[in-house]
């Protein structure tokens, strides 16, 4: 009769497949959350601006006295009539940078002092190598056409002397022509092709963007209208896994959303101050980026610095452009609005509401990011805060919470 294995290694094994069909199905979860991005982001950004205007939504309803409808009308033309205004400040921002005849000269002056550098320390040492094929190209093509007119000079006594006394000439130019092509492939032409063909390219994209920013905007609108008529206004339950959640992620909208809505309005207003054009497209850059933390402010921080550093310099006479000092000003006091907001604000407003450890941020800042691309990184944080909730209710999964505040102690593994 064969032996019966002990309870303990069947348990100990049933602890393991738990384990690995646990792993298993959260990369079964991640793929199907990647292939139906496109479905599922407009749902989960109506979800969380929901949870964010429900109390909006309220107060509308006891100050006007008003009905649900009303109130949910009311905030969606507000909405309208911001994202109007926005997108017609943004865009005269952008044509008026691209007018603006001084900025662009500021711009190619900056270039060529980047290529003198450059040149200086060698770091250009391309150049001499295709001057030197390009004059041989052409000096390989001037015999050539020698060669070719000595051949029909045999077939022609007038051909011959047409050619004759036009072939020193023909080498001469083709010469210029061979000075001129290695002199315009300097590289400043260099340089501004390819700053073309980057601004090309980024107009292409950011075109493609804008159209999926608003197709997906229009998406969440629809999913919004009807989650918020569905949204009660009487009391609701505070106890329970959602009140919890709900709690948790309306603070984390309305805290968050005020922090970056100062952040950027002070943005705006230090560039509006010093004339530094696309101050609205820092300003609602800095607003969204604000939201992914860690990394927002310190991209919202540099973002800003070339369009400060390209203003032109004033010369004697004029009053357009901005020196360096101001330049210098500027620029400490973009990065300082970034640092006390990120630093001081934000830490006193918010503290460690979620109880997550940086690394779980980091981490959660890349995988989601990986799942759902920018919106993904949007929302890792409350979305990784509202699934810690749901483990800690939950006996199995407890120290994978606790874990994700940082206690290591809690893995106990058998």
């Amino acid at each position: 009769m064969p032996d019966t294995p002990p309870v303990a290694d069947t348990n100990r094994e049933l602890q393991w497949q738990s384990r690995c069909l646990m792993v298993l199905t959260v990369l079964a979860i991640a793929y199907a959350l990647h292939v139906l991005s496109g479905v599922l982001i407009p749902f989960v950004l109506a979800l969380f601006f929901t949870v964010g205007l429900t109390p909006l939504l309220d107060l509308i309803e006891r100050r006007l006295n008003a009905s649900r409808f009303v109130a949910v009308t009311i905030s969606f033309l507000l909405s309208i009539v911001l994202l109007t205004l926005l997108s017609l400040a943004i865009g005269s921002s952008v044509n008026s940078l691209a007018q603006d005849d001084k900025y662009q000269e500021s711009v190619i002056a900056t270039g060529k002092t980047l290529v003198g550098v450059a040149k200086r320390y060698n770091l250009i040492a391309m150049v001499d190598d295709d001057q030197s094929v390009v004059k041989k190209m052409v000096a390989d093509g001037s015999d050539s056409s020698a060669s070719d007119e000595s051949e029909g000079g045999a077939t022609s006594e007038d051909g011959s002397q047409a050619t004759d006394s036009a072939g020193p000439e023909q080498g001469q130019d083709l010469q210029a022509v061979g000075e001129q092509a290695a002199e315009s492939s300097a590289p400043m032409k260099q340089l501004l092709e390819g700053l073309r063909d980057t601004t090309q390219e980024m107009q292409k994209w950011l075109l493609g963007e804008m159209l999926g920013l608003f197709s997906t905007l229009s998406m969440v609108l629809l999913y919004m209208f009807f989650m918020l008529l569905g949204a009660s206004g009487g009391v609701r339950p505070t106890e329970g896994v959602w009140p919890t959640v709900e709690d948790k992620l309306r603070e984390y909208v309305v805290l968050k959303s005020f922090i970056s809505v100062v952040t950027g309005v002070s943005v705006w207003l230090v560039m509006i101050f010093f004339g530094v054009p696309l101050a609205m497209v820092m300003g609602l850059l800095t607003f969204l980026l604000n939201f992914i933390p860690n990394f927002g402010p310190l991209i919202t921080c540099v973002l800003p610095l070339p369009v400060i550093w390209m203003m032109p310099t004033p010369v004697e006479g004029e009053t357009i452009g901005m020196t360096l000092l101001g330049k210098a000003i500027a620029s400490v006091l973009v990065c300082g609005v970034q640092l006390i907001g990120g630093n001081v604000i934000e830490p006193k407003m918010m503290g460690d509401s979620f109880e997550l450890h940086p690394i779980t941020v980091l981490l959660a800042l890349v995988l989601w990011g990986a799942i759902w691309g920018f919106v993904g990184m949007l929302l890792a944080v409350p979305i990784t805060a509202a699934i810690k909730i749901l483990l800690d209710r939950v006996d199995r999964t407890r120290a994978i919470a606790q874990v994700m505040a940082g206690d290591l102690e809690a893995i106990r593994v058998g």
